[in-house]
């Protein structure tokens, strides 16, 4: 979420096209438990920032894999998903698994590969793909 500015951004301008009540925004980030080297973002602080915007927020502590497996099924017909650089490239492909449920036909999914790159657009069928070959392998039983 780096220092929020952007967030804050797309917020105000998905509510300037849409009732603020109907927009919702969910932010993964380490927040007070950042890596040494990361500027420090304080959860508090950053839900007090986005809670004037009027949008729902949802902000979730945590790394990449953890949060987005506990919050993938209560985000389905997500319409974008945006992944900025910084991320761990293991907790991603083993995020993978969790982004094809939370999207629908026409959602957005936007990666950042390096610090300052643009953002690429993913299609659903890439997300899908990329899921079915990053899935969690499961062990049968005897």
């Amino acid at each position: 979420m780096e220092d929020g500015a952007r967030c804050e951004a797309m917020i105000r301008v998905a509510t300037k096209y849409g009732a603020s009540q109907n927009v919702r925004y969910t932010g993964v980030d380490q927040f007070d438990a950042r890596v040494e080297g990361q500027k420090k973002l304080q959860l508090i602080d950053m839900h007090r920032r986005l809670k004037s915007t009027q949008a729902k927020i949802q902000l979730v502590p945590g790394d990449l894999q953890s949060a987005i497996s506990r919050i993938a099924n209560s985000h389905v017909r997500t319409d974008m998903i945006i992944i900025s650089s910084g991320y761990d490239q293991a907790a991603l492909d083993a995020t993978w698994f969790y982004f094809p449920r939370m999207l629908h036909s026409g959602s957005l999914v936007l990666i950042q590969p390096g610090a300052g790159q643009p953002f690429q657009s993913m299609t659903r069928l890439e997300v899908e793909k990329l899921a079915e070959h990053k899935s969690p392998k499961r062990s049968l039983a005897a």
